[in-house]
């Protein structure tokens, strides 16, 4: 299971805290490292219509799907797994190449 899909699973109430180390000097002076949780944007918001969002970056920029349009429109947080599968496919097969 990809990144993307676990964090829509956590839409659905399941429980999923990515996590990442990090070095810190302790008290004593000593380097140690922890692991801490990530923070992690989700790609998709609700919009005012209480539908879906998800809106695709390449680094922090945001793909114009079409001309002024940059988020793609899901009826339910259940379809948004369905939807970053088919982003997935489009990204493979070079569909957004033109877009970047």
């Amino acid at each position: 299971m990809n990144k993307s899909n676990r964090l829509a699973h956590k839409n659905k109430g399941e429980s999923y805290t990515p996590t990442k180390t990090k070095n810190v000097t302790n008290a004593e002076g000593e380097r140690v490292t922890l692991t801490v949780p990530a923070r992690i944007k989700p790609w998709w918001f609700v919009a005012d219509n209480d539908k879906c969002c998800i809106a695709i970056r390449y680094g922090s920029k945001l793909i114009e799907l079409s001309k002024g349009k940059t988020a793609i429109e899901v009826a339910s947080p259940d379809a948004l797994i369905e939807a970053l599968v088919a982003v997935n496919q489009a990204v493979l097969a070079g569909e957004l190449d033109a877009q970047i």
